[in-house]
């Protein structure tokens, strides 16, 4: 797995070891996306399947990078506040 140094530094952990608390950091340091991060506020549905397979295709066309479901973000693409929300089945 190629290592994110940029994710590294937003996230204070390798990529490989992202947590909430990691995420809850970067959320509070209002950090911005970019081209190997997007934050998403809900989940996919379910009848959008092709939303997440053009977000996954956008990152891996640039340089690679992840998708955090949950997070709300301003106008600006920085991280505001996180957004729970429930899995289902």
């Amino acid at each position: 797995m190629p290592r994110f140094s940029r994710l590294s530094s937003v996230f204070g952990v390798d990529i490989a070891d992202l947590d909430a608390s990691s995420v809850q950091s970067a959320i509070q340091r209002a950090e911005a996306e970019d081209l190997d991060l997007d934050w998403k506020e809900a989940d996919y549905p379910k009848d959008k399947t092709f939303e997440i397979a053009k977000d996954v295709a956008a990152l891996a066309n640039t340089r690679g990078g992840v998708i955090i479901i949950g997070v709300r973000e301003d106008s600006s693409g920085c991280a505001v506040e996180a957004k729970p929300f429930k899995v289902s089945p």
